[in-house]
């Protein structure tokens, strides 16, 4: 039989009524209902939060963009004005920058017009000077003694024609002699043209004479030291065409002529192989041709000369004769100031052949002695430049000695002996 108590109690349960365990666990129930309400209420506060520190932030921001003064508005206002600014700007330099390449073409055909004038003019007054030239003479390496304050040296002429040559002539001929310069011993004389005919007409009886520095004793016509220099890199041309021809058979060996200071081969003028730049080739030159004159290597020696007077060597590998042509403008670029920039130059051309060239550039003779070490060092596939800087007094024939010493310098410097 069931316990009453048990009865009595199935019977509350029925009826509805709870345990003690089962009101234990409701209790429970609300209290978690309590905290995730809780929970809730602080994540919506929170979110309000979040919100409003957003909303604050915004707000900054957009006074910020729209402060009038700092503002990132007017700031990009102001960069758009700039960049309006610029566009003018680059607008005004652009058209100042045609009109400058449009007076410099101006410039450029003035300058050309002048350097040409210039060259007529120098031919002109050349042409003058061997005329005025024509009826004289230079003694060299004669032995005198004559007072040092004695400027007339028509005795010692006279003697010399007696002793050396004998020949008698009227003192009335001999016009005026004075020593050629200050530190030589070489006379010049002006002379009746009847005399110096004879003169030179027995020139022979001069040889085997020299002086006590066991140097010979000769008479030579005197000529403009540009007209003489020209005159000798020509033989000097003549020479190297036939000896570069000279085991062809005579029949096919080339016809060489000098007619003053121009050589013709088959009557055809062999013209100077390379010129020295032109205003134009200096000042207007093409992004792509500015490209490769920065390519070129040089190598130079230090600076040495006289009463004023620079020398300097450069020297540059070549292949070519485009390559000197760059490297000779490109150094007229670096020495816009330089008198002369003479320049003596060789590459080999095929197995067995070499092709020389130089260009005194208006210091006659200078680069005759460039070409000179060039072949003495056999030095191949370079251009050497000389540049000298007048210093405004005449050094005479001590300019070639600083030209070779230049020249032998930059040849052992680049190693190319």
């Amino acid at each position: 039989m069931s316990d009453p108590s048990d009865l009595e109690e199935n019977k509350h349960l029925a009826a509805g009524g709870h345990d003690s365990s089962v009101e234990h666990s409701e209790g429970s129930d609300t209290e978690d209902e309590l905290e995730i309400t809780k929970m809730a209420n602080m994540g919506e506060l929170s979110n309000t939060l979040i919100l409003l520190d957003i909303q604050k932030t915004l707000k900054r921001l957009t006074k910020r963009i729209e402060d009038p003064r700092h503002g990132l508005i007017p700031q990009v206002s102001s960069v758009e004005q700039q960049a309006d600014d610029n566009q003018m700007r680059i607008a005004k330099l652009e058209a100042e920058n045609a009109e400058f390449r449009q007076n410099q073409k101006i410039m450029m055909g003035l300058i050309q017009r002048q350097c040409e004038q210039l060259s007529r003019q120098k031919s002109k007054l050349e042409d003058l000077t061997v005329r005025s030239m024509s009826a004289n003479i230079v003694i060299h390496n004669y032995d005198y003694e004559i007072d040092e304050k004695e400027r007339d040296l028509r005795p010692v002429v006279m003697g010399f024609l007696r002793d050396k040559m004998n020949i008698s002539p009227d003192p009335r001929e001999v016009y005026v002699a004075h020593r050629l310069s200050e530190n030589s011993s070489s006379i010049v004389v002006r002379l009746n043209p009847a005399l110096k005919n004879d003169i030179f007409e027995n020139i022979e009886r001069l040889s085997g004479v020299k002086n006590k520095e066991n140097k010979p004793v000769y008479v030579a016509d005197q000529q403009p030291e540009g007209v003489r220099s020209r005159r000798m890199d020509a033989r000097s041309l003549a020479q190297e065409i036939k000896d570069k021809n000279k085991n062809l058979p005579e029949g096919q060996k080339p016809k060489v002529e000098i007619k003053k200071d121009k050589v013709f081969v088959n009557k055809q003028l062999q013209r100077n192989p390379i010129l020295p730049p032109e205003p134009k080739d200096i000042l207007d030159i093409d992004k792509d041709e500015l490209e490769k004159m920065e390519k070129i290597k040089f190598t130079e020696t230090a600076e040495q000369g006289e009463n004023g007077s620079k020398f300097r060597a450069v020297a540059a590998k070549v292949t070519s004769r485009v390559e000197v042509r760059r490297a000779y403008k490109k150094i007229r670029r670096i020495y816009p100031a330089a008198t002369h920039v003479m320049c003596g130059y060789c590459f080999k051309k095929g197995p067995d052949t070499f092709e020389y060239g130089k260009q005194d550039d208006g210091e006659w003779g200078g680069s005759h002695r460039i070409l000179e070490s060039i072949k003495l060092k056999n030095v191949t596939n370079a251009a050497i430049f000389v540049i000298r800087e007048f210093g405004g007094i005449e050094i005479g024939s001590k300019r070639y000695v600083h030209i070779k010493q230049c020249t032998e310098k930059v040849i052992t410097k680049m190693g190319l002996s």
